[in-house]
């Protein structure tokens, strides 16, 4: 349901946020 949509966002969130993190380093 969307409780179980909202959860999977949070979770992968930081994954995210942390794969952007390298991507950018990665450039600089």
């Amino acid at each position: 349901g969307n409780s179980e949509t909202i959860w999977n966002g949070i979770k992968h969130a930081p994954d995210c946020h942390y794969l952007a993190a390298r991507k950018l380093r990665n450039k600089a």
